[in-house]
């Protein structure tokens, strides 16, 4: 049994909970996503291998067969290359946490500013042991509401949120309902 209710400070720290639980399940796909797309981290793997290959090249140009040196090269490439992903790996999931961490403060404090106007609201919807399985919030701006903040598992608690949302603001005579234009939540890729 799911229920919505208004978010409420005493929510905070269970949203905070949630929020960190939700995005710490993406922490993988995120930085590795990342370090793929990361210039230094390509540099640092290719300078390595000039080094190496640097160190051995006049051994290879005298050696008469590469049986014996090529080994040895592609040990080290090997040792390497999992070394630099290794370090790069563990500096962006830093990274991403910390990112994580500063956006679930942000969002914490967006939620707890937006009940300052009365025609704006924020919503938590609660499973039956009081968990936050999903959030969503409606601010209102020169007379326009606003969506955003918008969480949740499965697509029919989304919806239910963004309905909620929209009867709120018919309610309080909100005429214009759209996305909130800059969410403070993460993008796709927060590193």
């Amino acid at each position: 049994m799911t229920e919505i209710r208004q978010y409420t400070t005493r929510d905070q720290e269970k949203l905070k909970k949630y929020y960190l639980a939700t995005e710490l399940q993406k922490k993988q796909t995120r930085v590795l996503h990342a370090l793929q797309k990361s210039q230094s981290a390509k540099r640092a793997w290719q300078a390595g291998l000039v080094g190496i290959f640097g160190l051995h090249y006049t051994s290879l140009k005298a050696a008469s067969s590469f049986s014996t040196t090529l080994p040895t090269i592609l040990f080290q490439v090997v040792l390497w290359s999992a070394g630099v992903g290794l370090v790069w790996y563990q500096w962006l999931c830093k990274k991403y946490g910390d990112k994580v961490r500063l956006a679930t403060d942000t969002i914490a404090q967006a939620l707890a500013e937006i009940q300052n106007n009365p025609k704006s609201n924020a919503w938590v919807m609660v499973n039956d042991k009081d968990e936050i399985i999903g959030t969503v919030a409606l601010k209102c701006v020169n007379g326009e509401g606003q969506i955003g903040l918008l969480t949740g598992e499965e697509a029919r608690q989304r919806q239910m949120l963004v309905q909620n949302a929209i009867r709120f603001g018919r309610t309080n005579k909100i005429q214009v309902i759209s996305k909130w234009d800059q969410d403070s939540k993460w993008s796709e890729s927060p590193l």
